[in-house]
């Protein structure tokens, strides 16, 4: 057996398991703290979900529990998730036990859009291939016409992504509050 035929033994596979192999997990959170919550005392909410799209500009994600969650228990989460992060991020708390929370808090791309999303329409994304590509996609529904309103709300985020990206993947997304959030990933 000649000698370039014997593989770097430190060198491993892409398909090899995190765990399994010794290669650690990518982090999935950016901070992660466990903070005493007595503005959540007595409640029977276990979790909560929110976003934090610029100072003052919380969303709670999902409708679970969204009724619960007291204006000062937000501020008091929010405030635990921001400790060491700066907005916009997405934040999840867990109650761990009797008035004791977990809270895990990341970063994200998502920002305040100035961008209006027509009535009726929750979720439009926009996608650029690197070959030009352009699709548009409305509640998950790939649309091939757009007109109206449909058509200037993915001008303005087409206008919007080309300004960071030459291959990008745009969401305008409509929160339970009514605001919209705009992202833009490159591809």
């Amino acid at each position: 057996m000649p000698d370039d035929d014997v593989p770097e033994p430190r060198t491993l596979p892409a398909w090899l398991e995190a765990g399994v192999s010794g290669v650690p997990r990518q982090r999935s959170w950016d901070a992660v703290v466990t903070a005493a919550m007595p503005e959540l005392r007595g409640s029977k909410l276990t979790r909560v979900s929110f976003q934090v799209i610029a100072p003052g500009q919380v969303e709670i994600v999902g409708t679970e529990g969204a009724s619960e969650v007291a204006k000062d228990a937000l501020s008091a989460l929010v405030a635990h998730a921001t400790g060491s992060l700066a907005p916009p991020l997405e934040a999840r708390a867990i109650r761990t036990s009797n008035g004791q929370w977990s809270i895990a808090a990341r970063t994200t791309k998502r920002r305040p859009a100035g961008i209006e999303l027509p009535d009726g329409i929750d979720l439009m994304s926009v996608a650029r291939a690197p070959d030009g590509e352009l699709t548009v996609h409305i509640d998950g529904e790939l649309v091939i016409d757009l007109d109206g309103d449909v058509a200037a709300a993915a001008s303005a985020v087409i206008e919007e992504a080309e300004s960071e990206h030459s291959a990008f993947v745009a969401a305008l997304e409509r929160f339970s509050s009514g605001r919209v959030g705009l992202s833009i990933d490159p591809l």
